[in-house]
Protein backbone atom coordinates (compact mmCIF):
# COMPACT_ATOMS: atom_id res chain seq x y z
CA UNK A 1 0.00 0.00 0.00
CA UNK A 2 2.47 2.60 -1.25
CA UNK A 3 -1.07 5.21 -2.21
CA UNK A 4 -1.14 8.12 -0.23
CA UNK A 5 -4.01 8.58 1.63
CA UNK A 6 -5.62 11.15 0.03
CA UNK A 7 -4.69 9.04 -3.40
CA UNK A 8 -6.65 6.15 -1.83
CA UNK A 9 -9.79 8.13 -0.93
CA UNK A 10 -9.75 9.37 -4.48
CA UNK A 11 -9.62 5.80 -5.64
CA UNK A 12 -11.94 5.07 -3.52
CA UNK A 13 -14.61 7.47 -3.94
CA UNK A 14 -14.11 6.86 -7.87
CA UNK A 15 -15.27 3.57 -6.92
CA UNK A 16 -18.03 3.65 -5.26
CA UNK A 17 -19.39 6.24 -7.77
CA UNK A 18 -18.87 3.55 -10.23
CA UNK A 19 -20.79 0.82 -8.11
CA UNK A 20 -23.46 3.59 -7.36
CA UNK A 21 -23.97 4.33 -11.23
CA UNK A 22 -23.87 0.26 -12.21
CA UNK A 23 -26.65 -0.73 -9.77
CA UNK A 24 -28.71 2.17 -9.65
CA UNK A 25 -32.23 0.76 -10.79
CA UNK A 26 -30.75 -3.24 -10.83
CA UNK A 27 -33.16 -3.98 -7.59
CA UNK A 28 -35.84 -6.06 -9.69
CA UNK A 29 -34.09 -5.79 -13.34
CA UNK A 30 -32.58 -9.38 -14.72
CA UNK A 31 -29.84 -7.55 -15.84
CA UNK A 32 -27.67 -4.98 -16.38
CA UNK A 33 -26.67 -3.34 -19.36
CA UNK A 34 -23.11 -3.67 -21.13
CA UNK A 35 -22.24 -0.04 -20.42
CA UNK A 36 -22.83 -0.30 -16.40
CA UNK A 37 -20.91 -3.66 -16.07
CA UNK A 38 -18.19 -2.65 -17.97
CA UNK A 39 -17.88 0.09 -15.18
CA UNK A 40 -19.13 -2.50 -12.38
CA UNK A 41 -16.01 -4.47 -13.46
CA UNK A 42 -14.02 -1.54 -13.42
CA UNK A 43 -15.04 -0.48 -10.00
CA UNK A 44 -14.06 -4.23 -8.21
CA UNK A 45 -10.81 -4.04 -9.77
CA UNK A 46 -9.93 -0.78 -8.05
CA UNK A 47 -11.09 -2.85 -4.87
CA UNK A 48 -8.99 -5.41 -5.58
CA UNK A 49 -6.32 -3.32 -6.08
CA UNK A 50 -6.93 -1.29 -2.88
CA UNK A 51 -7.25 -4.22 -0.84
CA UNK A 52 -8.09 -3.68 2.94
CA UNK A 53 -11.76 -2.98 3.83
CA UNK A 54 -12.84 -2.47 -0.02
CA UNK A 55 -12.13 -5.30 -1.00
CA UNK A 56 -13.14 -7.29 2.24
CA UNK A 57 -16.67 -5.77 1.16
CA UNK A 58 -16.63 -6.46 -2.23
CA UNK A 59 -15.69 -10.02 -1.25
CA UNK A 60 -18.55 -10.21 0.89
CA UNK A 61 -20.63 -8.99 -1.39
CA UNK A 62 -19.70 -11.54 -3.91
CA UNK A 63 -20.88 -14.40 -1.48
CA UNK A 64 -24.17 -12.95 -1.27
CA UNK A 65 -26.08 -15.58 -3.75
CA UNK A 66 -28.98 -14.57 -5.38
CA UNK A 67 -28.79 -10.74 -3.83
CA UNK A 68 -27.44 -9.66 -7.59
CA UNK A 69 -28.23 -10.31 -11.10
CA UNK A 70 -26.01 -13.50 -12.26
CA UNK A 71 -23.64 -11.08 -14.24
CA UNK A 72 -23.06 -8.77 -11.27
CA UNK A 73 -22.56 -11.64 -9.15
CA UNK A 74 -19.81 -12.88 -11.77
CA UNK A 75 -18.41 -9.01 -11.59
CA UNK A 76 -17.64 -9.53 -7.56
CA UNK A 77 -16.51 -13.44 -7.84
CA UNK A 78 -13.21 -11.70 -9.22
CA UNK A 79 -12.60 -10.56 -5.76
CA UNK A 80 -12.31 -14.41 -4.44
CA UNK A 81 -8.81 -14.26 -6.24
CA UNK A 82 -6.15 -13.83 -4.29
CA UNK A 83 -4.72 -10.09 -4.63
CA UNK A 84 -1.29 -8.87 -5.57
CA UNK A 85 1.35 -9.65 -3.23
CA UNK A 86 3.33 -6.96 -1.61
CA UNK A 87 7.55 -7.67 -2.62
CA UNK A 88 9.29 -10.31 -0.28
CA UNK A 89 11.95 -7.84 0.97
CA UNK A 90 8.77 -5.71 2.48
CA UNK A 91 7.54 -8.90 4.16
CA UNK A 92 11.12 -9.87 5.43
CA UNK A 93 11.10 -6.52 7.05
CA UNK A 94 7.83 -6.84 8.45
CA UNK A 95 8.82 -10.34 10.12
CA UNK A 96 12.07 -8.80 11.33
CA UNK A 97 10.64 -5.25 12.52
CA UNK A 98 7.37 -7.25 14.32
CA UNK A 99 9.75 -10.19 15.98
CA UNK A 100 13.11 -8.59 16.45
CA UNK A 101 15.84 -11.33 17.27
CA UNK A 102 13.29 -14.32 17.85
CA UNK A 103 12.82 -13.90 13.55
CA UNK A 104 15.90 -16.33 13.54
CA UNK A 105 13.80 -19.03 14.50
CA UNK A 106 11.62 -18.94 11.01
CA UNK A 107 13.81 -20.77 8.63
CA UNK A 108 13.31 -21.45 4.71
CA UNK A 109 10.91 -18.73 4.62
CA UNK A 110 9.23 -19.10 1.51
CA UNK A 111 9.18 -16.28 -1.38
CA UNK A 112 6.14 -17.16 -3.07
CA UNK A 113 3.22 -16.55 -0.72
CA UNK A 114 0.64 -19.50 -0.17
CA UNK A 115 -2.20 -16.69 -0.44
CA UNK A 116 -2.68 -12.70 -0.43
CA UNK A 117 -5.69 -11.41 0.99
CA UNK A 118 -8.02 -8.54 1.53
CA UNK A 119 -5.33 -7.48 4.53
CA UNK A 120 -2.42 -9.24 4.39
CA UNK A 121 -0.46 -12.73 2.75
CA UNK A 122 0.59 -15.70 4.15
CA UNK A 123 3.88 -17.82 3.85
CA UNK A 124 5.51 -20.83 4.23
CA UNK A 125 8.39 -21.00 6.76
CA UNK A 126 9.92 -23.66 8.99
CA UNK A 127 10.69 -23.52 12.59
CA UNK A 128 14.39 -24.17 13.65
CA UNK A 129 13.45 -27.77 15.71
CA UNK A 130 12.12 -28.81 12.24
CA UNK A 131 7.98 -27.69 12.70
CA UNK A 132 6.07 -26.38 9.42
CA UNK A 133 4.13 -23.48 10.04
CA UNK A 134 2.81 -20.41 8.00
CA UNK A 135 3.76 -16.61 8.69
CA UNK A 136 1.05 -14.32 8.08
CA UNK A 137 2.03 -10.66 7.82
CA UNK A 138 -0.85 -7.29 8.07
CA UNK A 139 -0.16 -5.67 4.73
CA UNK A 140 1.30 -2.12 5.55
CA UNK A 141 -0.77 0.97 6.74
CA UNK A 142 -3.92 -1.22 6.90
CA UNK A 143 -4.86 0.11 10.58
CA UNK A 144 -4.25 3.81 9.22
CA UNK A 145 -6.00 3.20 6.27
CA UNK A 146 -9.17 1.85 7.91
CA UNK A 147 -11.23 4.62 9.41
CA UNK A 148 -10.62 6.65 6.22
CA UNK A 149 -11.89 3.48 3.97
CA UNK A 150 -14.87 2.90 6.21
CA UNK A 151 -16.15 6.61 5.75
CA UNK A 152 -16.09 6.27 1.87
CA UNK A 153 -17.05 2.52 1.74
CA UNK A 154 -20.68 4.43 3.82
CA UNK A 155 -20.93 5.66 0.20
CA UNK A 156 -21.04 2.25 -1.92
CA UNK A 157 -23.03 0.45 1.14
CA UNK A 158 -25.41 3.67 0.28
CA UNK A 159 -25.84 2.76 -3.23
CA UNK A 160 -26.01 -1.03 -2.21
CA UNK A 161 -29.23 -0.12 0.34
CA UNK A 162 -31.77 -0.65 -1.73
CA UNK A 163 -30.55 -4.06 -3.26
CA UNK A 164 -29.30 -5.44 0.13
CA UNK A 165 -32.56 -4.37 2.03
CA UNK A 166 -31.06 -4.41 5.88
CA UNK A 167 -30.25 -0.93 7.45
CA UNK A 168 -27.00 0.52 6.68
CA UNK A 169 -26.19 2.11 9.67
CA UNK A 170 -26.11 -0.88 11.73
CA UNK A 171 -24.22 -3.23 9.00
CA UNK A 172 -21.40 -0.79 8.75
CA UNK A 173 -21.09 -0.79 12.27
CA UNK A 174 -20.77 -4.28 12.47
CA UNK A 175 -18.52 -4.33 9.75
CA UNK A 176 -15.85 -1.94 11.28
CA UNK A 177 -16.50 -4.20 14.44
CA UNK A 178 -15.48 -7.08 12.39
CA UNK A 179 -12.79 -5.44 10.37
CA UNK A 180 -11.11 -4.03 13.68
CA UNK A 181 -11.13 -7.52 14.83
CA UNK A 182 -9.76 -8.66 11.73
CA UNK A 183 -6.52 -6.38 11.51
CA UNK A 184 -6.08 -7.37 15.34
CA UNK A 185 -3.87 -10.39 15.08
CA UNK A 186 -3.89 -11.06 18.73
CA UNK A 187 -7.72 -11.49 18.32
CA UNK A 188 -6.92 -13.67 15.81
CA UNK A 189 -4.55 -16.30 18.10
CA UNK A 190 -7.39 -15.71 20.48
CA UNK A 191 -10.36 -17.02 17.84
CA UNK A 192 -7.83 -20.17 17.27
CA UNK A 193 -7.44 -21.20 21.00
CA UNK A 194 -11.38 -20.58 20.96
CA UNK A 195 -12.79 -22.17 17.92
CA UNK A 196 -10.47 -25.44 18.81
CA UNK A 197 -11.49 -26.06 22.27
CA UNK A 198 -15.14 -25.40 21.00
CA UNK A 199 -14.73 -27.94 18.49
CA UNK A 200 -12.27 -30.58 19.92
CA UNK A 201 -15.33 -33.10 19.84
CA UNK A 202 -15.07 -33.62 16.32
CA UNK A 203 -11.93 -35.55 15.25
CA UNK A 204 -12.40 -35.13 11.58
CA UNK A 205 -12.02 -31.04 11.94
CA UNK A 206 -8.95 -29.66 12.31
CA UNK A 207 -7.56 -26.91 12.82
CA UNK A 208 -4.33 -24.95 13.07
CA UNK A 209 -2.13 -23.86 16.70
CA UNK A 210 -0.34 -20.89 17.55
CA UNK A 211 2.90 -20.46 17.68
CA UNK A 212 2.14 -17.78 20.37
CA UNK A 213 5.84 -16.59 21.36
CA UNK A 214 6.29 -16.02 16.92
CA UNK A 215 3.16 -13.97 17.12
CA UNK A 216 2.12 -10.39 17.53
CA UNK A 217 -1.05 -8.05 16.80
CA UNK A 218 0.40 -7.63 13.14
CA UNK A 219 1.84 -11.12 12.55
CA UNK A 220 0.41 -14.68 13.64
CA UNK A 221 2.58 -17.88 13.21
CA UNK A 222 0.41 -21.18 12.62
CA UNK A 223 1.40 -24.78 12.57
CA UNK A 224 1.03 -25.81 8.82
CA UNK A 225 -2.00 -28.18 7.88
CA UNK A 226 -1.49 -29.64 4.48
CA UNK A 227 -4.50 -30.57 2.22
CA UNK A 228 -6.57 -30.88 -0.87
CA UNK A 229 -7.65 -27.13 -2.27
CA UNK A 230 -11.43 -26.63 -2.54
CA UNK A 231 -10.53 -26.89 -6.47
CA UNK A 232 -8.47 -30.38 -6.40
CA UNK A 233 -11.78 -31.62 -3.63
CA UNK A 234 -14.01 -31.21 -6.59
CA UNK A 235 -11.88 -33.45 -8.93
CA UNK A 236 -12.17 -36.53 -6.60
CA UNK A 237 -14.15 -39.36 -5.88
CA UNK A 238 -17.41 -38.77 -5.26
CA UNK A 239 -17.09 -41.29 -2.00
CA UNK A 240 -14.88 -38.88 -0.91
CA UNK A 241 -16.90 -35.45 -2.15
CA UNK A 242 -19.63 -36.95 0.03
CA UNK A 243 -17.97 -37.57 3.28
CA UNK A 244 -16.36 -33.81 2.75
CA UNK A 245 -20.13 -32.74 1.91
CA UNK A 246 -21.55 -33.88 4.56
CA UNK A 247 -18.88 -32.53 7.60
CA UNK A 248 -18.46 -29.06 5.68
CA UNK A 249 -22.55 -28.73 6.26
CA UNK A 250 -22.12 -30.38 9.91
CA UNK A 251 -19.52 -27.60 10.75
CA UNK A 252 -22.14 -24.92 9.28
CA UNK A 253 -24.75 -26.66 11.19
CA UNK A 254 -23.22 -27.31 14.26
CA UNK A 255 -21.16 -23.85 14.87
CA UNK A 256 -24.48 -21.85 14.75
CA UNK A 257 -27.23 -24.22 16.77
CA UNK A 258 -25.04 -26.05 18.77
CA UNK A 259 -21.53 -23.85 19.42
CA UNK A 260 -23.47 -20.37 18.65
CA UNK A 261 -19.60 -19.04 17.45
CA UNK A 262 -19.43 -18.93 13.39
CA UNK A 263 -15.91 -19.41 11.66
CA UNK A 264 -17.72 -15.97 9.21
CA UNK A 265 -15.34 -16.11 6.07
CA UNK A 266 -16.51 -19.13 4.33
CA UNK A 267 -13.96 -18.24 1.13
CA UNK A 268 -13.47 -21.46 -0.33
CA UNK A 269 -9.53 -20.78 0.05
CA UNK A 270 -10.27 -20.57 3.69
CA UNK A 271 -10.96 -24.51 3.56
CA UNK A 272 -8.52 -27.78 2.82
CA UNK A 273 -9.49 -31.40 2.63
CA UNK A 274 -7.44 -33.90 3.46
CA UNK A 275 -7.75 -37.70 1.86
CA UNK A 276 -8.86 -39.44 5.26
CA UNK A 277 -12.04 -37.73 5.28
CA UNK A 278 -10.99 -34.45 7.29
CA UNK A 279 -11.65 -30.81 6.55
CA UNK A 280 -8.83 -28.30 7.48
CA UNK A 281 -10.48 -24.68 8.04
CA UNK A 282 -8.04 -21.98 7.79
CA UNK A 283 -8.03 -17.76 8.47
CA UNK A 284 -9.78 -17.10 11.90
CA UNK A 285 -9.51 -13.23 11.46
CA UNK A 286 -13.87 -13.50 11.38
CA UNK A 287 -15.37 -14.84 14.08
CA UNK A 288 -19.01 -14.08 14.62
CA UNK A 289 -20.62 -15.38 18.26
CA UNK A 290 -24.26 -15.92 17.00
CA UNK A 291 -27.05 -14.64 19.74
CA UNK A 292 -29.33 -17.05 21.18
CA UNK A 293 -32.10 -15.57 20.01
CA UNK A 294 -30.88 -16.80 16.40
CA UNK A 295 -29.72 -19.79 17.35
CA UNK A 296 -32.93 -20.95 18.81
CA UNK A 297 -35.18 -19.84 16.01
CA UNK A 298 -33.09 -20.52 13.33
CA UNK A 299 -33.26 -24.28 14.68
CA UNK A 300 -37.00 -24.01 14.91
CA UNK A 301 -37.40 -22.89 11.44
CA UNK A 302 -35.13 -25.87 10.25
CA UNK A 303 -37.20 -28.07 11.97
CA UNK A 304 -40.20 -26.67 10.73
CA UNK A 305 -39.18 -26.33 7.08
CA UNK A 306 -37.92 -30.05 7.66
CA UNK A 307 -41.46 -31.23 9.11
CA UNK A 308 -43.91 -28.91 6.69
CA UNK A 309 -44.89 -26.46 9.02
CA UNK A 310 -43.85 -23.59 7.79
CA UNK A 311 -47.24 -21.38 9.13
CA UNK A 312 -44.85 -21.41 12.44
CA UNK A 313 -42.27 -19.95 10.50
CA UNK A 314 -43.08 -15.83 10.76
CA UNK A 315 -43.71 -16.21 14.62
CA UNK A 316 -40.23 -17.83 13.90
CA UNK A 317 -38.62 -14.88 12.38
CA UNK A 318 -39.88 -12.41 14.74
CA UNK A 319 -38.48 -13.58 17.57
CA UNK A 320 -35.45 -14.24 15.88
CA UNK A 321 -35.28 -10.51 15.03
CA UNK A 322 -36.84 -9.96 11.46
CA UNK A 323 -40.46 -8.57 11.54
CA UNK A 324 -42.20 -6.01 9.50
CA UNK A 325 -41.47 -2.33 10.15
CA UNK A 326 -44.52 -2.03 12.68
CA UNK A 327 -43.78 -4.93 14.44
CA UNK A 328 -45.75 -7.40 12.83
CA UNK A 329 -44.65 -10.86 11.93
CA UNK A 330 -43.66 -11.43 7.91
CA UNK A 331 -46.64 -12.79 5.85
CA UNK A 332 -46.52 -16.38 5.29
CA UNK A 333 -47.56 -15.43 1.73
CA UNK A 334 -44.53 -13.44 1.35
CA UNK A 335 -42.39 -16.39 2.81
CA UNK A 336 -43.92 -19.00 0.09
CA UNK A 337 -41.90 -18.94 -2.73
CA UNK A 338 -38.14 -18.90 -0.41
CA UNK A 339 -39.96 -21.59 1.44
CA UNK A 340 -40.98 -23.45 -1.80
CA UNK A 341 -37.32 -23.18 -2.78
CA UNK A 342 -36.00 -24.83 -0.30
CA UNK A 343 -38.65 -27.71 0.15
CA UNK A 344 -37.28 -28.01 -3.83
CA UNK A 345 -34.08 -27.65 -3.10
CA UNK A 346 -33.86 -30.66 -0.17
CA UNK A 347 -36.20 -33.21 -0.80
CA UNK A 348 -36.73 -36.10 0.95
CA UNK A 349 -34.51 -38.02 -1.60
CA UNK A 350 -31.05 -38.56 -2.89
CA UNK A 351 -29.55 -35.75 -4.66
CA UNK A 352 -26.44 -33.91 -5.27
CA UNK A 353 -26.45 -30.57 -2.90
CA UNK A 354 -28.36 -27.94 -4.69
CA UNK A 355 -27.83 -29.64 -8.49
CA UNK A 356 -30.38 -27.75 -10.35
CA UNK A 357 -28.79 -25.82 -13.01
CA UNK A 358 -31.53 -22.78 -12.19
CA UNK A 359 -30.87 -22.96 -8.52
CA UNK A 360 -28.59 -19.66 -8.78
CA UNK A 361 -31.44 -17.80 -11.14
CA UNK A 362 -34.62 -18.90 -8.77
CA UNK A 363 -32.67 -17.42 -6.21
CA UNK A 364 -32.49 -14.25 -7.97
CA UNK A 365 -35.83 -14.69 -9.39
CA UNK A 366 -37.25 -14.82 -5.66
CA UNK A 367 -35.40 -11.58 -4.70
CA UNK A 368 -36.03 -9.40 -7.17
CA UNK A 369 -39.67 -9.99 -7.18
CA UNK A 370 -40.65 -9.87 -3.48
CA UNK A 371 -37.84 -6.98 -3.53
CA UNK A 372 -40.16 -4.12 -2.94
CA UNK A 373 -42.14 -5.87 -0.01
CA UNK A 374 -39.04 -6.93 1.45
CA UNK A 375 -37.94 -3.24 1.92
CA UNK A 376 -40.34 -2.76 4.95
CA UNK A 377 -38.47 -6.04 6.67
CA UNK A 378 -36.58 -5.10 9.59
CA UNK A 379 -33.48 -7.21 10.09
CA UNK A 380 -30.90 -7.48 12.85
CA UNK A 381 -27.06 -6.17 12.02
CA UNK A 382 -26.18 -10.29 13.85
CA UNK A 383 -27.69 -11.73 10.51
CA UNK A 384 -25.51 -9.95 7.78
CA UNK A 385 -22.37 -12.58 8.87
CA UNK A 386 -24.41 -15.56 9.44
CA UNK A 387 -26.61 -15.30 6.40
CA UNK A 388 -22.79 -14.49 4.33
CA UNK A 389 -21.42 -17.68 5.86
CA UNK A 390 -24.61 -20.18 4.85
CA UNK A 391 -24.53 -18.21 1.20
CA UNK A 392 -20.76 -19.05 0.76
CA UNK A 393 -21.06 -22.36 1.84
CA UNK A 394 -23.40 -22.48 -0.36
CA UNK A 395 -21.87 -22.26 -2.45
CA UNK A 396 -18.59 -24.55 -1.91
CA UNK A 397 -21.29 -27.16 -1.10
CA UNK A 398 -22.61 -27.05 -4.78
CA UNK A 399 -18.68 -27.06 -6.29
CA UNK A 400 -17.84 -30.25 -4.32
CA UNK A 401 -21.05 -31.60 -5.56
CA UNK A 402 -21.36 -34.64 -2.67
CA UNK A 403 -24.50 -36.93 -2.69
CA UNK A 404 -27.01 -37.80 -0.02
CA UNK A 405 -30.80 -37.17 1.19
CA UNK A 406 -30.12 -33.77 2.69
CA UNK A 407 -33.34 -33.80 3.97
CA UNK A 408 -33.21 -36.81 6.42
CA UNK A 409 -29.51 -35.91 6.90
CA UNK A 410 -29.88 -32.45 8.29
CA UNK A 411 -33.42 -34.21 10.60
CA UNK A 412 -30.67 -36.35 12.17
CA UNK A 413 -28.41 -33.86 12.86
CA UNK A 414 -31.16 -31.56 14.58
CA UNK A 415 -32.42 -34.15 16.72
CA UNK A 416 -28.78 -34.93 17.92
CA UNK A 417 -27.69 -31.30 17.99
CA UNK A 418 -31.65 -31.23 20.68
CA UNK A 419 -30.62 -34.33 22.29
CA UNK A 420 -26.87 -32.74 23.92
CA UNK A 421 -28.86 -29.30 24.55
CA UNK A 422 -32.76 -29.88 24.61
CA UNK A 423 -33.25 -26.75 26.97
CA UNK A 424 -32.18 -24.52 23.99
CA UNK A 425 -34.63 -26.08 21.17
CA UNK A 426 -37.58 -26.84 23.06
CA UNK A 427 -40.55 -27.23 20.30
CA UNK A 428 -41.64 -23.45 20.83
CA UNK A 429 -38.28 -22.35 20.44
Amino acid sequence: MSDSIFDRVWKLGGAAGRIAFSLAGAAGDAAINATKLASLTKAVQSLAELKGAPMKLGQMLSLQEGMFPPEVQKAFAQLRKDADPIPFDQVREIIRNELGEKSEQLLEIEEKPLGSASLGQVHAARLSDGTEVVVKVQYPDMRRALGTDLAVLRTILGALSPIMNVPMGPVLKEIRTRLLEEIDYAHEAENVRRMREQFADLDWLLMPEVVSELSTDRLITLTRLRGLTHQEATAQEQSMRDIWGKRLLEFMVRSVFQKHVLHADPNAANLAFAPDGKIIVYDFGCIKHVPESIAANYFAIVRDVLANRTETIPDHLKRAGIHLKNGNPVSHTFLESILVFHQDTFPDRELGFAESPDVYTRLWEIGSRDFFESRNIVFPPDILFIHRTFGGHFGNLRGLAPRANWHQFLASLLREIAHIAPGNFAQDA
